[in-house]
């Protein structure tokens, strides 16, 4: 059985009677990934003034040595402040890693997380190739069908994490955007030996969408436009254009079929929408048409099959997903149910504030009411006579839509992830 290496501390030293802590730390990690809990109390301090003095009183919490931090940028939430510090040793930039702190609105630092860092093996940034060194390597090379390109570019210094948080030195150019051959390459070679380490295109065309960074009302109902993370090829009719080996997700579309309960020696056919696929990309592969539907439900709402929903809930369960991939825990490398189901626009087959009426249940051609609720259903049968996969069931709700909320959308995943890590 897969388990979290998770801990709970208590820190009487920064809050007398604060309630435990959450730590993460994989066991071959000196640091934590991420700290939760209420970490220090209010302050009059700035929000980046809070969490460095926080992350300079508290060593054993941070992912990274506090002379590591560099500049910060913030991001304001409604009831708090995201600030996400670059990193940088002897002068030279880490790349791939951050320390983010969340500090709440009265200035206390509720979170904490960031990639785990070793500096011991590190030694001083002295390359045994030198910038030019590298440039005429990738050119000749790792990348010689790109040599006008390589030789443009100005290369930089670098430290490169490994997996075990030891750092790497490596020299790296970022190339232009080339058009014809749709690219933006980011290329990193070991400052000493000189082997490729990373060639990443940075270009981003076709899967493009509208999402919510976080809610409607966070985001003030403006959506912003993403590029969806990798789909497999569409399959099945009504093809299946979102999904990939970790998640599908499908459509409450009322097909105006029942489905046969059995509620104890008693069938009940029970008018039930189809879980389907229904979001196809246009002409170009994007997913640009699809715009959120904000009004209240209704009986004949767009709200109530809209394409919107699945593309929300493909972007968020994927990102969800690769955040606790990033623990690198080799005891958790994906969930139980490769792809889990995410079901969006999920109705029921009377009015919950109605009570129930048989006659309406069974009518193929009856009405599918909300509900406001979304959960995670782990395999079997729920409700008797209805086999159901382990999924993520978002419900269209009577005034919002659950599967416009990452935040909701990140709590059901988070079901998932203990049931697949401690049963």
């Amino acid at each position: 059985m897969r388990r979290f290496a998770v801990v709970l501390w208590l820190l009487p030293t920064l809050a007398s009677a604060a309630p435990p802590t959450v730590v993460y730390r994989h066991p071959t990690d000196r640091r934590p990934t991420f700290v939760a809990g209420d970490l220090t109390g209010p302050s009059a301090l700035l929000p980046e003034a809070a969490a460095r003095a926080f992350l300079r009183a508290a060593p054993a919490l941070a992912p990274a040595p506090a002379e590591l931090l560099g500049a910060a940028t913030l991001r304001r939430l409604r009831d708090a402040t995201i600030v996400r510090f670059d990193l940088s040793h002897a002068g030279v930039p880490i790349v791939d890693a951050q320390v983010i702190v969340r500090v709440d609105a009265h200035g206390g630092v509720r979170m904490i997380a960031g990639r785990p860092l070793r500096l011991e093996d590190a030694g001083v940034p002295t390359p045994t190739l030198g910038a030019r060194d590298a440039q005429e390597l990738l050119a000749t090379t790792h990348a010689p069908l790109r040599d006008g390109y390589v030789r443009a570019a100005t290369p930089r210094l670098v430290w490169m994490p490994r997996p075990d948080g030891s750092l790497r030195l490596a020299w790296e150019a970022r190339l232009p955007v080339v058009p014809v051959l749709r690219e933006a390459l980011l290329l990193r070679v070991d400052a000493h030996t000189g082997a490729l380490i990373t060639m990443r295109n940075l270009a981003r065309f076709a899967d493009q969408a509208k999402v919510f960074a976080v809610n409607p009302l966070h985001d003030n109902n403006t959506t912003t436009q993403v590029t969806l993370p990798t789909r497999d090829a569409p399959t099945g009719d009504p093809p299946q254009n979102l999904s990939n080996p970790y998640i599908k997700i499908l459509n409450c579309i009322d097909k105006h079929h029942t489905v046969a309960l059995n509620l104890g020696g008693f069938t009940l056919n029970a008018h039930m929408c189809d879980e389907i696929p229904a979001a196809a990309p246009d002409a170009n592969g994007d997913f640009l048409q699809y715009e959120p539907v904000l009004e209240p439900w209704s009986a004949t709402s767009a709200a109530n099959e809209d394409s919107y929903a699945e593309l929300s809930m493909y972007w968020h369960v994927n990102k969800v997903y690769a955040y606790f991939q990033a623990f690198a825990d080799p005891r958790f490398a994906e969930l139980d149910a490769k792809p889990i189901q995410a079901t969006v626009n999920f109705r029921i087959p009377f009015d919950p504030a109605g009570g129930l009426n048989l006659t309406e249940i069974q009518n193929p051609n009856g009405t599918l009411y909300p509900l406001d609720n979304a959960m995670f259903m782990p395999p079997g049968e729920l409700v008797p006579g209805l086999m159901r996969p382990a999924s993520i069931v978002f419900f269209q709700g009577t005034q919002i839509d659950f599967s416009y909320d990452a935040d909701v959308i990140y709590h059901e995943f988070t079901h998932a992830v203990v049931w697949s890590t401690a049963g």
